[in-house]
């Protein structure tokens, strides 16, 4: 069983932005950032966010979300993964918390 059909990891743009990575969109899902894994001052990395993939034209590295954290933290690969997962829990409990407010406001309302 792969970890995607469990958790569902942050898209890559949205965990390189949540780094403070500056990421230029561009059309047809291909989004340019300055590559922090080799301090280039260009926009070399690309993005595919329909592949959810990276690769760097200046330090030639790619590969998945967890490879980006992996060299970005100087992780491991198990770490990666566990940190990329603690990312995932933390959205999933602010959006169920966000939830519960909207429902919480109707009901609310409802009662009125």
């Amino acid at each position: 069983m792969k970890l995607d059909d469990k958790v569902t990891l942050p898209d890559m743009v949205t965990q390189m932005k949540r780094e403070g990575i500056e990421v230029i969109e561009s059309a047809a899902g291909v989004h340019f950032a300055t590559c922090p894994l080799c301090n280039d001052t260009d926009m070399s990395m690309t993005i595919n966010d329909e592949r959810q993939i990276f690769v760097c034209s200046n330090c030639d590295r790619g590969g998945r979300i967890h490879t980006f954290i992996k060299y970005l933290k100087g992780f491991s690969s198990k770490q990666a993964v566990l940190y990329l997962v603690k990312q995932a829990a933390i959205d999933m409990a602010n959006e169920k918390k966000e939830a519960q407010k909207i429902i919480n406001s109707l009901e609310a309302n409802n009662e009125k």
